[in-house]
């Protein structure tokens, strides 16, 4: 008989209350074990926390957490994913194995929108969608109900862009329009990934020949998703011999393949006839991309620690009282010098004011609020996170780019990522930093990545000049097309642009002496940038004969051949390996919070700081992204009184998931922060009803607004008033998508632009104040 002790299989239970020892259990064998006693307020804290979990995961009984009784029997049969799959196959097969139908119907009740959710959560091992509260117990609390709301907004994405393409079935739904076109693809090749339980269809066009079009690309990046339309000789239940099933695009290294090729894993259990594989055209149908929700499922199911993760729980900064064990009178002491000696605790964090900034760099002039903001940021030890709540026009751009360069110069060794929400919001970042370094290129690395079409514009260097522009407050920026030079995916392009550029002018009356201070200049760029590969590669030893060619002769075609040299041995460099030394080399890193967690800076070194710009217009899973890189300390600059992020699901706005960060820690949690209170963009009739409804009439004009003449150009045409309201007979008429149109007030808004310009024109105005750069349209609707 086995008489082994049940208690070996599960540990022993505690001690009865108010016993002093261990409770003490002897085996047949005498073996003793004797556990260790907990008590007083360590047994109550993990007893509180034990509760608390047990509630909000649904691990005990189902009467303390009304999210267990939305499981439904069917998800407890369900098999976990396995942790070490890649994320972007787990948050597809978690999605995926459920069907076309169950989709569809999920928002028809609240009963089928648990099921698949259930059926989601139970793949991953994440608790059901719920609430999220101001204050998390623990980082498995807060990352994993963050993780569950992503998925919720996954699938209402997904949900959504199915019925696009069944309105008929749901009459109860409005109708849309704009769905994207139908694939016709033949079926090239069908492969088993058996470690993944999955299956990859290629397809192809119907000529083998034809390449996909650039527009086409578009909806083929990696975290597309498809409807693959499968034909069945068997017809079903209602007479159709034709079924659906979900796949998304796989990633793929080969760039050649991809024009020609449509790779999509598909985790279903499919067989495909071999009648129907040969000739046949499969209808492959884009719906969405989820690669921002891929990647922010990725944050919160890694779990990041980092330094500052208290403040993200939302903690209570505690306050200790600490007993000196020296027996000496220490009556001697003044406040002053105790905190002397509390800074110097700081180290290498106290904020060095005497660091002087060269005189070539355009810092930012800061007002007195905004100077507080940055002087508490850059004196701020590790594991800190600072707000800065920012009101329109109060010059969050300016006291984020002074931040940066400040950073840089005042110590050594710092690595920063500087990140915001959208590409927009990060382009015109690094355009405002570019412009305040003022072409200075040699004190620091500065890349840029993310999506070129959407970060970056073809530059034709013609004239081989950055062309600066001014933004609506008349700053300084660098137009896009310079941000080439800064992105990585096109930076050993624009140096060799830059010397083909120096072919181009070569003249026999070229200035030779100017040209090879050029060649200097972009030799120490590329020996800065990738250090590792420039050793390693021939560009090295041709421009060092370039150089050499430049002092000692004046032979044109020597030159020449130089050049070309150099440009030959650049196109020789390996992108990739180039992409990723540029990244490790950076000082300064701009990004998109998504752009964050491609594969490239996952691969790269940690930053020692994470700035991020716009911050309440994320997410909070969003702003998660980046933690990968393990920052010491976070700057978070944003206005949670202004629009927040767009959030899909209804039932994940509900949940807190359209929260931002600021809304929480600053109105919940009562975080510190500071706002910057002088704004410099409207007039004081303008700004009296946004300070007085949003922002406690704590927000003060400029000098700038105040002045008389302030703004008067533009409002000529509406009899000097700096606002006007227009009544507009029109009629609204609603597209098939939903959204709203008004072709009368459009018409009136253009008749409107156009007697602004005219005015200009006559010369009644200073400036060109009615250029795009200066002037803003603004809707509520997409259709409008």
């Amino acid at each position: 008989e086995d008489r082994s002790p049940r208690w070996r299989s599960r540990p022993p239970k505690g001690p009865r209350q108010g016993s002093r020892k261990g409770k003490v259990i002897t085996t047949d064998d005498g073996a003793i074990d004797e556990e260790k006693f907990i008590g007083g307020a360590e047994r109550a804290r993990r007893d509180a926390k034990k509760r608390q979990r047990c509630g909000d995961f649904g691990h005990t009984n189902p009467k303390r957490n009304h999210h267990t009784r939305s499981i439904s029997p069917k998800s407890k049969n369900i098999a976990r994913l396995s942790k070490k799959m890649k994320p972007m196959d787990r948050f597809f097969a978690s999605l995926f194995l459920s069907s076309v139908e169950e989709f569809i119907k999920s928002d028809d009740s609240d009963d089928s929108r648990a099921r698949i959710l259930s059926d989601i959560c139970v793949r991953l091992g994440l608790p059901m969608p719920a609430n999220i509260p101001s204050e998390s117990i623990d980082a498995h609390h807060f990352y994993s109900q963050r993780g569950s709301l992503v998925m919720e907004e996954a699938r209402f994405v997904i949900a959504e862009s199915l019925r696009k393409y069944k309105p008929s079935e749901h009459p109860h739904r409005k109708p849309h329009r704009g769905v994207p076109s139908t694939f016709l693809l033949r079926l090239v090749s069908v492969e088993e990934k058996e470690k993944l339980g999955a299956t990859v269809f290629a397809f192809g066009k119907e000529r083998s020949n034809d390449k996909f079009t650039p527009q086409e690309l578009q909806d083929m990046r990696p975290g597309c998703c498809f409807e693959i339309l499968v034909l069945d000789k068997v017809k079903d239940s209602t007479g159709r011999n034709m079924r659906s099933i979900l796949g998304n695009v796989v990633p793929t290294a080969d760039r050649q393949s991809i024009d020609y090729q449509l790779s999509l894993m598909v985790y279903q259990k499919l067989k495909v006839d071999e009648d129907l594989a040969g000739e046949e055209l499969w209808e492959v149908r884009p719906l969405t991309t989820l690669i921002s929700e891929v990647r922010q499922f990725d944050a919160c199911t890694r779990a990041q620690k980092v330094p500052f993760l208290p403040k993200l729980l939302g903690w209570k900064e505690s306050s200790h009282i600490f007993f000196d064990d020296s027996d000496e009178d220490s009556s001697g002491d003044n406040d002053s010098e105790k905190s002397v000696r509390s800074l110097s605790k700081v180290g290498q964090y106290s904020h060095d004011t005497t660091v002087e900034i060269p005189s070539r760099i355009l810092l930012p002039r800061l007002n007195p609020t905004q100077e507080r903001a940055a002087s508490a940021y850059l004196a701020s030890p590790p594991s800190t996170l600072t707000l800065i709540q920012g009101p329109p026009g109060t010059g969050k751009t300016t006291f984020t780019v002074s931040c940066i360069i400040r950073c840089l110069f005042e110590k050594s060794g710092r690595r920063l990522l500087v990140t915001a929400p959208t590409n927009k919001a990060i382009t015109v970042l690094a355009s405002r930093f570019l412009a305040a370094l003022n072409g200075d290129d040699d004190s620091f690395n500065v890349v840029m990545i993310g999506v070129e079409d959407k970060l970056v514009e073809k530059s034709d260097m013609r004239d081989g000049e950055n062309h600066m522009k001014y933004d609506g407050d008349g700053n300084k920026f660098f137009s896009p097309s310079s941000l080439r030079d800064i992105f990585v995916y096109t930076w050993i392009d624009t140096i060799q642009e830059q010397f083909q550029l120096m072919l181009n002018c070569l003249r026999p009356d070229t200035n030779l002496s100017g040209l090879a201070v050029r060649a200097q200049k972009l030799r120490k760029k590329v020996k800065t940038g990738i250090p590792s590969t420039f050793g390693s590669s021939e560009t090295k030893v041709s421009l060092a004969v370039l150089i050499r060619t430049l002092e000692q002769t004046s032979s044109i075609n020597e030159i020449a051949s130089g050049i070309s040299n150099v440009i030959s041995s650049l196109s020789l460099i390996d992108s990739s390996a180039a992409v990723q030394e540029l990244l490790a080399t950076a000082d300064v890193i701009f990004s998109t919070l998504s752009t964050a967690g491609v594969s490239a800076m996952k691969h790269t070194k940690k930053v020692t700081d994470l700035i991020c710009d716009e911050a309440a217009a994320a997410t909070e899973p969003e702003i998660l992204i980046p933690l990968h890189l393990r920052p010491d300390r976070m700057l978070a600059v944003g206005d949670p009184r202004q629009l927040p992020a767009t959030i899909m699901s209804p039932n994940a706005a509900r949940m807190g998931l359209d929260r931002s960060l600021h809304q929480r820690l600053m109105y919940e949690c009562g975080h510190n922060h500071i706002m910057l209170d002088l704004q410099y963009r409207m007039k004081p009739c303008i700004s009296a009803f946004p300070s007085k409804a949003f922002y406690d009439s704590k927000l003060l004009n400029g000098e700038n607004v105040m002045h008389q003449r302030y703004g008067n150009g533009a409002a000529i045409p509406f009899g000097g008033k700096p606002f006007v309201f227009f009544q507009i007979n029109g009629s609204e008429r609603q597209y098939m998508s939903g959204s709203y149109c008004n072709n009368d007030e459009a018409y009136a808004v253009v008749e409107y632009i156009k007697k602004l310009k005219a005015t200009a024109d006559k010369g009644n105005a200073e400036g060109p104040w009615y250029s795009p750069d200066r002037i803003r349209v603004i809707t509520f609707y997409q259709a409008q």
